[in-house]
């Protein structure tokens, strides 16, 4: 129990300092809604870190992504127990 939560006390920081996805893709429109694309519509507390972090096609975004993708596809064999078993 410990254990879960300092791993969620050392993801907070991510939660709240790391852009989301619609920041991420901001330049090429994510949503069917208008968003702001400026530094100050969010909490970004270095704009000048993050501006590098929105996606763009380039090779380092797709060996990123590659890399998690073959992350999540090798966690699928783990075994997990059924969450609702003799609820």
């Amino acid at each position: 129990m410990v254990k879960v939560w300092i791993c969620c006390l050392l993801l907070v920081p991510v939660v709240i300092f790391l852009p989301n996805v619609q920041d991420l893709f901001s330049h090429h429109q994510p949503s069917l809604s208008k968003i702001d694309a400026k530094t100050d519509a969010a909490f970004w507390p270095w704009p000048g870190v993050f501006r590098k972090l929105t996606w763009q096609p380039t090779l380092r975004w797709a060996s990123y992504l590659s890399i998690l993708l073959v992350i999540g596809v090798m966690t699928l064999g783990q075994i997990s127990d059924f969450l609702y078993f003799q609820f």
